[in-house]
């Protein structure tokens, strides 16, 4: 029921359930067994041997873990990740039950317990590490990046209740056994361990025999990590790590001694009540994992460890002499280390950890982690011996207490080392990234676009379209001007650079001809920076969605060069982006309400729009951001083809780009995920509320033109009358100016269409516009780029037709055709720039045009 309970909190997807639960209870059989190992061990070495002598075994303890991974290596190179893990499980559990029955059938009184005593200790921590190291290889086998940063400390919270469990029960087994049968606990819960292996490696066959490596096993020697930074700067966070684990253990030591002698309490008490405390962390703070990284990003989880050390050393150290003669402070200060050591390593440090090495190349993720997390552990662990070996016999007469404090300002220095190397790994651990997604910059197109689905299939007989096809378009500023003059002929008298950009913001605001506007945007994008930012500002709220991208596009070019934005710029766009985000779970939440009560089509249609939003968003973040990344994460998620790990990658890019709270409110949005999931993460930050089918569209129905386009709006309206047969919202829109909504409505009223309607979208239809084109762009040609050519009035009063003030009739550019015994008139050149904007699937080039013939 609890693990139920858990599974169901984190939310785990059907396919993760099986493997959760798996390693869940691995992990915990494996956490009873380490507990009991390590507080026999420990205590039995405290008691039997001085403090002076640990750092010798520590070096043992290296060497020892040396050759065990050298055979554990050996092992998962020949017969694969799951024998070699279960190999350790069994040479750990037989090492349990046979050091149990040396201390029973040997007197403590004997010569030979104190081997007994460095025996246990020596091997205890190299078990540990091939344990923790055969468990994280075969997480990153099974889990992606994205639910390695999710499930890896989720799933170590077995071991940790587990270790809770019996070091609270461990005070109370010794008053009835011998503390050595926590031996004998200990052998029993590791064979049974190796239980859940055998599920584990049939429900992942595929994923876990892929460590047979197809190609030579590389050699990673020091020249190996000299040819990649990013692995040299892992070992060498790798090295400081382990430094931490074995100075904090060691210190601790000293401190349990320093207590049980103030205090008299016994050794073995005393280390269940602190590994208790530190276990009760770890289970909390395993429980927050997930959160921690996905909230605050790698950078904090990286840097989390090593701060949170060096800042508890300075204060022993302050504390140290300036309260000399309170030595509290400074045990309790050293004592944090230890708990901060395990309770942060283990629910933080650790799992972004395995989340770095998601990054490195797929083929030698396992055999690197193996050498780091293996061999150079085991050679920091050699050094770290040496270290407090030299450290404790320079300080070998003094006081305990002395020899703290010196042991403090010691730590304070190798753990800012430690902070320094660390941001130099997120540093690499970002440009890594970057390099594995740099193929898709050549890929990309220069800006997102609107992104079209269909492919474009031009019959012969469309000439019209090969018409358009057929412009080239010029973008300096003269041309610009000229073919704004088309739609707005006024223009023509007026004279001075000032003078023109002035009128051309009074005609972008006054004539609402889609072209004319996309002309306009394109003519501000020849202007000064600020100019070009003064602008948006001002027009953005007045544009439908479409024009808003090209504003947003023709505004990044800016910071190409060395613009710097203002600060209420960065506000303005900042506010954007979370609009945009808003109008993202609007429509998402619309989908999720009309699903299967209305036609496809126009949850079809609102998927287009979600579409062109996010594309709009990434706009708005290559102004706010790096251009360049956010530039290779659009063109991953907006690619048809792109594989998992691009994808996760992806957004790993996008998680060290952000800022903590745009994080919180972007990538619930960008990650794919269920609308549930979506909701779940977002109702705190956005408004998101579910309506029934009929009220949601309503709302469509209801919403900006800036926001919500003519397209949706009318497929809206035709579910909302087949739903309610409500004519009062039909005579509202048979008054629109909107073109396709006022002959929807008119149709729905009196069952027939005005002529001019019909042979408008014939004329689509004919071209195959409503094949190759978006139709939440189209319906902007339908009404700009289509116009009768006489005047026709109609019984409300509306003119089928463009008003001459606003549109010169260019003879280059309009071509007179007849559908349906109706002349219309065609804009070309509206067309060409239609398709300008328009990313298609398949390019036509200039030979394929030149094949068209016309009618």
């Amino acid at each position: 029921m609890a693990l139920g309970r858990l599974t169901k909190y984190i939310d785990l997807s059907y396919s993760e359930q099986k493997d959760f639960r798996l390693l869940f209870i691995q992990s915990l059989l494996s956490g009873f067994g380490a507990a009991f190992f390590f507080v026999v061990a420990s205590t039995y070495f405290i008691k039997k041997t001085s403090i002076t002598s640990l750092p010798p075994v520590y070096i043992m303890s290296g060497i020892f873990g040396y050759l065990l991974i050298t055979l554990y290596k050996r092992w998962q190179r020949k017969s694969g990740i799951i024998y070699s893990y279960t190999m350790g499980f069994v040479i750990y559990g037989l090492s349990a039950i046979l050091l149990y029955l040396c201390r029973y059938f040997i007197d403590d009184s004997s010569e030979w317990s104190i081997y007994i005593a460095y025996a246990g200790f020596i091997v205890v921590l190299p078990f540990a590490s091939m344990q923790a190291l055969g468990f994280a290889t075969i997480c990153v086998r099974i889990f992606n990046i994205s639910q390695s940063k999710r499930l890896l400390a989720l799933i170590g919270t077995g071991e940790v209740l587990a270790s809770v469990i019996a070091f609270l029960i461990i005070p109370f087994l010794t008053k009835w056994v011998s503390p050595s049968f926590l031996y004998i606990l200990s052998g029993v819960s590791y064979i049974a361990a190796i239980i859940p292996l055998k599920r584990i490696y049939e429900d992942n066959k595929g994923k876990l025999d892929s460590t047979h490596f197809s190609h030579a096993a590389k050699k990673m020697d020091l020249a190996f990590f000299r040819r990649d930074k990013f692995y040299m700067v892992i070992a060498i966070v790798t090295v400081f790590s382990v430094l931490t684990v074995y100075f904090a253990d060691y210190t601790y030591l000293l401190s349990v001694r320093h207590i049980a002698a103030e205090s008299g309490m016994d050794v073995a008490a005393i280390v269940a009540v602190v590994f208790s405390v530190i276990k009760i962390g770890e289970l909390l703070i395993s429980l927050l994992s997930g959160n921690i990284i996905r909230s605050y990003g790698m950078k904090v989880s990286l840097m989390l460890l090593p701060v949170a050390l060096f800042l508890s050393s300075l204060i022993a150290a302050i504390t140290g002499l300036v309260f000399y003669d309170i030595p509290l402070f400074l045990v309790f200060f050293l004592l944090l280390n230890k708990w901060s050591d395990r309770v942060i390593r283990k629910g933080v440090t650790v799992p972004a950890m395995k989340v770095v090495f998601q990054v490195t190349d797929p083929e030698d993720r396992a055999q690197l982690q193996t050498s780091i997390d293996g061999t150079i552990t085991q050679y920091a662990t050699i050094l770290a011996g040496a270290l407090l070996w030299m450290l404790s016999v320079a300080f070998n007469n003094t006081d305990i207490l002395i020899f703290l404090r010196v042991a403090a300002f010691f730590y304070l220095a190798v753990f800012g080392i430690w902070c320094w190397f660390t941001l130099s790994l997120f540093s690499n651990y970002s440009a890594k990234i970057r390099n594995y997604l740099s193929s898709f910059k050549r890929q990309a197109p220069a800006s997102g676009g609107i992104i079209v689905s269909k492919k474009v299939s031009i019959p012969e007989s469309h000439y019209l379209v090969k018409k358009a096809l057929g412009r080239t378009f010029r973008q300096d500023k003269e041309s610009l001007l000229e073919y704004i003059t088309y739609y707005n002929p006024h223009l023509k008298t007026t004279i001075g650079e000032a003078a023109v950009v002035r009128r051309l913001k009074s005609l972008y605001y006054n004539n609402e001809n889609f072209f004319s506007r996309l002309l306009i945007i394109r003519y501000m994008g020849c202007q000064p920076e600020e100019a070009r930012v003064s602008f948006v500002k001002e027009y953005y709220g007045v544009s439908e969605l479409q024009l808003r991208v090209q504003m947003l596009q023709m505004l990044q070019m800016i910071y190409q060069g060395k613009y710097v934005m203002k600060r209420e710029d960065v506000f303005f766009f900042t506010g954007l982006c979370q609009d945009v985000a808003a109008e993202i779970m609007s429509a998402e939440s619309a989908i999720n309400d009309i699903s299967g009560e209305v036609d496809k089509a126009l949850v079809e249609a609102l998927a287009e729009h979600i579409l062109t939003l996010k594309n709009l968003l990434f706009e708005l973040l290559k102004v706010l951001y790096d251009s360049d990344s956010i530039q290779v994460v659009q063109h991953v998620i907006n690619s048809k083809d792109k594989s998992l790990e691009n994808s996760l990658f992806a957004i790993e890019l996008l998680d060290n780009l952000l800022d903590t709270e745009m994080k919180k409110l972007l990538l619930p949005i960008i990650e794919e995920g269920t609308y549930n999931s979506k909701k779940e993460s977002l109702q705190k930050t956005l408004l998101i509320y579910q309506l029934p089918c009929v009220s949601r569209l309503r709302e469509l129905l209801m919403n900006s033109f800036m926001t919500v386009g003519p397209y949706i709006k009318q497929l809206a309206l035709e579910e909302y009358y087949r739903l309610t047969q409500d004519q009062s919202i039909l005579y509202a829109f048979s008054a629109s100016h909107v073109e396709n909504l006022h002959a929807t409505a008119n149709y729905l009223l009196t069952g027939d269409y005005d002529q001019v309607y019909p042979a408008k979208m014939n004329a689509i239809i004919d071209m195959n516009l409503d094949e190759d084109i978006n139709p939440n762009v189209l319906v902007y040609f339908s009404r700009w780029g289509l116009f009768a050519k006489h005047k026709r009035r109609h019984p409300h009063g509306l003119h089928e037709y463009i008003n001459k003030q606003t549109y010169q009739f260019h003879q280059a550019y309009i071509t007179p055709v007849n559908y349906d015994h109706t002349d219309l008139l065609v804009d070309t050149f509206g067309m060409a720039l239609l398709f300008s904007i328009s990313n298609q699937a398949k390019q036509i080039t200039a030979q394929q045009v030149e094949e068209l013939q016309p009618v």
